[in-house]
């Protein structure tokens, strides 16, 4: 949730975790409490967990063989302009799609440069 709000992944460590902790503490116990504590939320571990994310992603397009990129322009509501991908693969015998990446364009940049 964090990624997708565009939020730093210190969040997790020390806002997130504190407060699901309590929110635990006080709904069920201290014990329970306990074992929320041992979530490893620090910023090196989410980080790591989205290049597992990026590496199997990778590994199941190799596996596939066959995929289609989609890539687009898009403005948000501010006037900001992101290029936008999407793939679509077959993994095992279901058609899968993930968000590749978003990134900001430039005020007087082309498609082609990103593209290269």
């Amino acid at each position: 949730m964090l990624v997708k709000a565009k939020k730093p992944h210190s969040l997790a460590e020390t806002v997130v975790l504190p407060v699901c902790i309590e929110i635990v503490k006080i709904m069920i116990s201290q014990e329970a409490a306990k074992e929320i504590e041992k979530i490893p939320a620090s910023a090196e571990t989410i980080s790591r967990r989205i290049n597992d994310i990026k590496s199997t992603l990778i590994e199941k397009l190799r596996v596939s063989g066959v995929f289609a990129l989609e890539v687009d322009e898009s403005t948000d509501i501010s006037g900001h302009a992101h290029l936008i991908s999407n793939v679509r693969y077959i993994d095992g015998c279901e058609l899968k799609e993930d968000f590749l990446f978003c990134l900001p364009l430039s005020n007087h940049t082309t498609v082609k440069k990103y593209l290269k």
